[in-house]
């Protein structure tokens, strides 16, 4: 689907994207409709809420709305416009990327949780190894680094390491280490969690888990960048 879709289509993707945003947090069309502010709403307004009827034609894409609209109408979802927005963002399949100086000025909080064990695929089935003690920590406070970019895996090569729809969090200012997870980020704006396998003069070559021995080779040409990966997540 196109960057900025025709307006019809427009007004289709939003409203998928706000069936989504309520479905996530589990309200039905009713709670939805009720919990709608009209633009003069005002605390204790007996007129607030829309009919469900007119709930279900915004997500069905049959009204074209403001950004002002769109804040209220995922407040009434249960969320907000930045979800909202993402939510549209992945089904047009690309990722809407928050610009580097709002990231670099969100306040940092230092928080540090700590990793406890590893899950392996062993012939008997799935294992835990390493729960009883904490084997490392990692600090959120990275999260917030203007470099941090993320994506979600729209296939399922990653296996067992990461389903397809799992989230990959990225640094744009680190190069991946060989054999680790990295991101090829294309300069048609794609991008390609895989295991960084190295490269030549003309190409970056990665592999996927689930096919270790059909690596890929992307053209230098056509690379962007190619990041390490900080975090493969549900």
């Amino acid at each position: 689907m196109a960057e900025h879709p025709p307006e019809n289509t427009d007004r289709l993707v939003w409203g998928q994207a706000l069936r989504a945003l309520r479905k996530r947090h589990g309200r039905t069309v009713n709670e939805a409709a009720q919990a709608f502010e009209p633009e003069r709403y005002t605390p204790g307004d007996p007129d607030k809420g829309v009919s469900v009827q007119r709930w279900s034609q915004i997500e069905k894409g049959n009204y074209r709305f403001s950004e002002t609209q769109r804040a209220r109408l995922a407040k009434a979802a249960g969320g907000d416009l930045e979800e909202f927005e993402l939510e549209r963002a992945r089904i047009l399949g690309h990722q809407r990327q928050a610009p580097a100086r709002e990231l670099a000025e969100r306040t940092p909080r230092g928080l540090v949780i700590p990793l406890w064990g590893r899950a392996e695929l062993a012939p008997e089935g799935w294992k835990v190894k390493g729960a009883d003690v904490s084997e490392a920590s990692f600090n959120l406070e990275d999260l917030a680094r203007a470099s941090i970019g993320a994506t979600h895996l729209a296939d399922d090569l990653m296996q067992p390491k990461a389903d397809a729809g799992a989230l990959v969090i990225f640094d744009r200012a680190r190069r991946p280490a060989l054999d680790k997870g990295c991101v090829v980020e294309t300069l048609s704006g794609e991008l390609w969690p895989r295991i960084y396998a190295g490269e030549d003069a003309d190409h970056v070559i990665v592999r996927s888990v689930a096919r270790p021995d059909r690596p890929q080779a992307f053209r230098r040409a056509d690379v962007r960048g190619v990041y390490a990966v900080r975090f493969w997540g549900d």
